[in-house]
């Protein structure tokens, strides 16, 4: 079972989308052309809780160059904020 099936059937009341569904594409635009490998294997480190919890910063993330790559790219593109950038599940 994926992780989307898990999510689905823990939350059978509520319809969920994956980012690739045609639903999805007024919250944003999936940006396949970065190599997310060192966040990904970052975050299989991090202990997941119970309760969901939002963290506004990652002094950790923030300095992957990745990062810098998707913010000189993506988010500020020619001195303007894009829209939402999601990466793969």
């Amino acid at each position: 079972m994926t992780n989307y099936e898990k999510i689905q059937k823990a939350n059978p009341q509520l319809t969920i989308y994956q980012v690739g569904d045609e639903q999805f594409r007024d919250y944003g635009v999936v940006y396949k052309q970065f190599d997310l490998t060192e966040i990904n294997d970052y975050m299989v480190r991090v202990a997941v809780t119970a309760a969901n919890q939002y963290v506004p910063k990652n002094p950790i993330i923030e300095q992957m160059s990745v990062i810098h790559e998707i913010s000189r790219d993506v988010i500020w593109r020619n001195g303007a904020f894009s829209r939402p950038v999601c990466g793969p599940l």
